[in-house]
Order: C-alpha cells, then sequence, then structure tokens
C-alpha cells in the first residue's frame, strides 16, 4: 500500500473512531438515565404482582461507584517496560514534554490547568496502550504524527469494530428498548418479557441450590 493511501487511510479511521468514540458516550449516557428508570419500574412491577419477597428475599445491594484516579506516572513508566508499544511511548514522550506540570510553571493558572489535563488524559491513553486517544491528543496541540503502518492502520480498525459491537450491545438491552421505545402497548410487553426472564433464572437458581 503507497504512503498516500496510508496516510488518507489513516485520516479516515481517525476521523471514524473520533465519530464512534462520541456516539459511544452518548449512548452511554443515555443507558444510565434507561437503567435507573428501568430498575425503578421493575421493582414497582415486581411490588404489584406480589413478586418482589420471590426475587429479593434479600434487600438487593446498592450500587457502588467508582471514581477514576489519576493516572499514577511513576506506573506509566514501569509499564513502558512491559506493554506499551513502542509508537506509544515515543508519542507519549512528545506529549509529555510541552505538557508535564513541571514545564508548565511559566504559564498562567487557566492554561497551566488546562495543559494539566491534557497531560492526565494522554498518562491515561499510554497506561492503556492505547495509540488513537494518544494521537487525538498530539493532533490536539499540533504534535505531528509519525508515518502510519499497516499493522496500526489494523488495530484502529479492530478497535472501531469494538466500539460499534459496545454501541450494538446497549441497544439490544431490554432497559435500551424499554427506554426509547414512545409506544405504552411495548414498554408493557418488554417488561413483562424481562420480569418472566427474572423469575424464570431465579426458580432455575432455586432448583440448582
Amino acid at each position: 500500500m503507497s504512503d498516500d493511501i496510508l496516510k488518507m487511510k489513516h485520516h479516515k479511521l481517525l476521523f471514524e473512531l473520533k465519530f464512534l468514540y462520541a456516539d459511544l458516550e452518548y449512548h452511554q449516557t443515555l443507558m444510565n438515565d434507561a437503567t435507573k428508570e428501568f430498575q425503578t419500574e421493575f421493582l414497582a412491577h415486581l411490588k404489584a404482582a406480589g413478586l418482589y419477597e420471590a426475587l429479593f428475599p434479600e434487600a438487593p445491594p446498592e450500587p457502588q461507584q467508582h471514581s477514576p484516579e489519576d493516572p499514577d506516572n511513576e506506573e506509566l513508566f514501569e509499564l513502558d517496560k512491559k506493554s506499551v508499544s513502542k509508537e506509544v511511548k515515543s508519542l507519549y514522550r512528545k506529549v509529555v514534554a510541552i505538557t508535564h506540570p513541571d514545564k508548565l510553571v511559566k504559564l498562567s493558572e487557566q492554561e497551566r490547568s488546562h495543559r494539566e489535563a491534557i497531560f492526565l488524559k494522554a498518562s491515561e491513553a499510554a497506561q492503556e496502550n492505547n495509540l488513537f486517544a494518544l494521537q487525538q491528543v498530539a493532533l490536539d496541540l499540533g504534535i505531528p504524527l509519525e508515518k502510519p503502518t499497516e499493522q496500526q492502520l489494523q488495530i484502529f480498525e479492530k478497535e472501531a469494530e469494538g466500539v460499534r459491537t459496545k454501541t450494538n450491545d446497549m441497544r439490544q438491552t431490554f432497559a435500551w428498548k424499554w427506554y426509547t421505545t414512545t409506544c405504552t402497548l411495548q414498554r408493557t410487553e418488554i417488561m413483562k418479557s424481562y420480569v418472566d426472564l427474572m423469575v424464570t433464572r431465579a426458580a432455575k437458581n432455586s432448583l440448582d441450590s
């Protein structure tokens, strides 16, 4: 494949992945609302049908909230020796050269805060060996990218397919279908199917135990 074709395909994949991740974020946000409303309606339906105690003899645990932790810079350099690709390592060091907190002392507080946020984002991408995310950071900073390889494009194509799968999986859930339909009859049928499924699973688990 010629260099020009590689560059064009790389450019196309970057834009495609950027759209796919934005679409995934939208679906995840909507899915959070869908899950909360669906769960509330599901529990109300169980209580109205006298099935709540059968399915939940003990109070269901509250969902735990996990707050993301800032990346550990020392941990990142440990990863460099193990699982981080040379492309990620090289590009990360270019980003660090202009975003590391030690190099921001002469900037205004606002600009320093902005660069520090970029530094943390880049560190997280490097820890995850995520070349696409790191390239997005580099492009935003005006850092030129190295010539893409066919192997990199294959990685991006596989990543794009994975993001599409995640989005599609959400759209197939009971909660999503229930939340997004405007038909009252369809909502009732979806909830009934879900309740029947949960009752069947509970009965099976009871027999197995």
